[in-house]
């Protein structure tokens, strides 16, 4: 994983869900229940302004997000990465677990 001291680990697993991030229900990786993002990203991960499809690992901006218009930073670090795929690591057992990774983007295509 890159050095970049802006990065955080933003937990897959949706809040409220009572099982662990660290067990699975398959005995994956604990990796798996993570994805690294930037602090901005993770913010706006949680936040449910962005959100990561798990069938194709796309991400997509939310309408409420979009419709916000305050300057560069904005269109450039949120807005602009609208329909980009996440970068996966190399070894499949530390990718993010697409059931989890449902979970979440339903919260998010609930709130969007």
């Amino acid at each position: 994983m890159n050095r970049d001291t802006n990065r955080r680990i933003a937990k897959v697993q949706p809040r409220g869900v009572v099982r662990s991030f660290l067990e699975s229900s398959r005995g994956t990786s604990p990796s798996r229940s993570l994805t690294p993002l930037t602090k901005i990203h993770h913010a706006a991960f949680d936040a449910h302004l962005i959100g990561i499809d798990p069938s194709n690992f796309r991400i997509h901006v939310s309408d409420r997000l979009l419709e916000i218009h305050d300057g560069p930073f904005l269109e450039l670090g949120l807005k602009s990465i609208a329909g980009t795929l996440i970068e996966m690591p190399r070894r499949t057992v530390d990718r993010p677990d697409r059931d989890r990774l449902a979970l979440r983007f339903e919260e998010f295509k609930k709130s969007a």
